[in-house]
Order: structure tokens, then C-alpha cells, then sequence
């Protein structure tokens, strides 16, 4: 594969992370949902958000 060998991000790097729900899995307009990212080491990082009340279908949330 091409995929890079690194698997750290330096400072200032960012990264976009898509989550594919399965079918059946929908999540409506004031769903909260969680997600954590848990490294080999080191602490978790868990956000929180509410999906917005207009998000469009087919779109994105950022957890920003």
C-alpha cells in the first residue's frame, strides 16, 4: 500500500476523521452522540456533540 508509515501527528497537524454509521444506524436532529479516540498509550479523548436541527442529509458535523 501507499498508506504512511508515520502514526503520530506532529503539532499543528490535523486529521479528518470520517465515521461511517452502519445501515439500520441513524442519528436525528438532536441526537447526541460520543466519540472516543483511545491511543496504545497516553489518555483518551472523548467528544460530545448534538446533531444540529438543519443538518442537511449527506453532510458532515465538525467537532469543532
Amino acid at each position: 500500500t501507499n498508506a504512511p508509515s508515520f502514526k503520530v501527528l506532529e503539532i499543528g497537524e490535523k486529521v479528518i476523521l470520517v465515521i461511517y454509521l452502519p445501515d439500520g444506524l441513524e442519528l436525528k436532529p438532536y441526537d447526541r452522540f460520543i466519540v472516543e479516540i483511545r491511543p496504545l498509550a497516553g489518555a483518551p479523548l472523548t467528544v460530545e456533540r448534538l446533531i444540529p436541527p438543519t443538518l442537511p442529509l449527506n453532510e458532515f458535523v465538525s467537532l469543532i
